[in-house]
């Protein structure tokens, strides 16, 4: 069976690689910009690019791709689709600060403004309009809790937090484990958060994508807000690195999961798994 993971130059190459050495099947990691030749493959995976090849089965169609990536227009579907997400401001009239200001395509914490007023407001969108970028305009929520939520074929396969390192990291608005001030824990199956599992699992699915990340906060008050879904996320640790691989095993043997989930009979981590990832008997993670 011929797999090919597909992805952008500077983005996912050891993410990629960890797949490929611990999977099953053999699989070829490729640059899109390299790309030779249009013999049919098996099976495809993008890892966040929208470039084609011929396939008999695809992870993640580059349409599904491409609205992730375009941060307006997905959140304007989370909101015509009932996930929570903060509000967002058509214009820069009528609005109530603070707000955040982004490119509609970003990564990471970078181009990150916060604006308190008007005139902060306008620099900002001055600055993202002078790289030649299109922006969106959103509530700013102040986070107590930062979690990643990583899925596959609608099934939740890890979960992390981001943690800041110290009460001053916790003050800051925008978390970042690039810069050294946060660090990502992993959540052990029995603590998982249901509710945010599941707002992630209605991301996913809304978006269209078989596979990604979705970052969602949580303010004082328990409130769950779904801020963007990553289709290439960065997978840091070996033991995601093995997750993501057995869950890709998984599919290549049997297909993508069938049954649909009954959301309100779910009360904890074991209705949310996937089932290449089943407990053994005294309940650990790999």
């Amino acid at each position: 069976m011929s797999i090919v993971i597909l992805r952008r130059r500077k983005l996912g190459l050891t993410s990629c690689r960890s797949i490929k050495k611990y999977a099953i099947g053999n699989i070829d990691v490729l640059r899109n910009d390299r790309i030779t030749g249009n013999k049919e493959v098996d099976l495809l995976i993008r890892w966040g690019c929208t470039s084609q090849i011929p396939s008999k089965r695809t992870l993640n169609k580059a349409e599904a791709i491409s609205l992730t990536n375009n941060k307006l227009k997905s959140r304007k579907l989370f909101v015509e689709q009932g996930v929570n997400t903060p509000k967002l401001y058509t214009d820069n009239k009528d609005v109530s600060y603070p707000v955040v200001v982004r490119p509609t395509n970003h990564s990471q914490g970078r181009m990150f403004f916060l604006c308190k007023n008007e005139d902060e407001l306008g620099r900002a969108i001055d600055r993202i309009h002078f790289l030649d970028k299109d922006f969106y305009i959103s509530e700013y929520i102040n986070k107590d809790r930062e979690f990643g939520i990583f899925v596959f074929n609608n099934r939740v396969t890890s979960v992390i937090e981001k943690v800041p390192k110290t009460e001053e990291a916790k003050k800051a608005h925008a978390w970042n484990v690039a810069k050294g001030t946060h660090r990502f824990e992993n959540v052990k199956w029995a603590d998982w958060n249901v509710k945010v599992c599941k707002l992630a699992l209605q991301a996913v699915k809304v978006l269209g994508l078989d596979f990604g990340r979705v970052d969602i906060i949580t303010d004082s008050e328990g409130n769950d807000y779904v801020l963007e879904v990553n289709s290439a996320h960065s997978l840091t640790s070996e033991y995601r690195q093995k997750v993501f691989a057995k869950c890709l095993d998984y599919y290549i043997s049997n297909g993508p999961v069938q049954n649909e989930l009954v959301f309100k009979s779910i009360n904890s981590f074991k209705g949310l798994i996937h089932p290449a990832l089943r407990p053994n008997k005294k309940g650990n993670n790999l």
